[in-house]
């Protein structure tokens, strides 16, 4: 899409065969090397939470369970160049639901 930090699905998390969805943080249209991905998920009933780290090719890899709903969430922190603002954020963020199967 062009956004500064963007998450990009590497598959089809609607396909019942997906069991893991890979996805790669780009920073400027380059791929971040280790960097944090916070996954959260539930079903409705539980909320579950974890992070991934990205590889050195910016790809990590998000194991799905069926049926559960996502949020995909990156951040980065880079100086500001206009005080008084110290520090500016960027965020990346996808949604999806793992196709029941």
């Amino acid at each position: 899409m062009g956004l500064a930090l963007e998450l990009v699905a590497g598959g089809n998390p609607f396909d019942a065969a997906t069991r893991a969805l890979q996805v790669t943080l780009l920073w400027r249209g380059r791929p971040v090397a280790n960097h944090q991905i916070t996954v959260i998920s539930e079903d409705g009933e539980t909320v579950r939470r974890h992070r991934v780290m990205t590889d050195a090719t910016g790809r990590a890899s998000i194991a799905l369970v069926s049926g559960r709903s996502y949020l995909l969430n990156a951040v980065r922190l880079e100086p500001a160049d206009k005080p008084p603002v110290v520090w500016q954020s960027h965020w990346a963020s996808l949604t999806f639901a793992a196709a029941r199967g």
